[in-house]
């Protein structure tokens, strides 16, 4: 998962309507895939979580990498889906499924 932040906002996309979590908010991200490595939107000052986050789906367990990056001119888009700009402090109002509430979690904690 990519947290993208912009002075106080944090860019959340709209999941496809299809799929896992489909329709939802969450942080942008890489396509979820076994063995996958750490993919990157767009070039930066990328720093890693130092810790991954795990959630328990139905038939799954999903390990995710959260990573975090500052950016002076906010994009209009991440991975093709648009952006919705988030006030930090604010995100625990915005609906986040179980897993990306957890990743926005680890990536505050991560900032301080």
């Amino acid at each position: 998962a990519w947290w993208v932040g912009h002075g106080g906002d944090v860019a959340l996309v709209r999941r496809p309507p299809k799929g896992l979590l489909g329709g939802m908010l969450a942080l942008p991200s890489s396509r979820w895939a076994v063995g996958a490595p750490t993919e990157l939107p767009f070039e930066g000052a990328w720093r890693i979580a130092p810790v991954p986050v795990r959630h328990g789906f139905t038939h799954f367990e999903l390990e995710l990498r959260v990573a975090l990056v500052e950016v002076d001119a906010p994009p209009i888009a991440i991975g093709g889906l648009e952006c919705v700009w988030t006030r930090r402090d604010s995100l625990a109002r915005a609906g986040l499924p179980t897993l990306f509430a957890r990743a926005a979690a680890l990536a505050l904690e991560t900032l301080v």
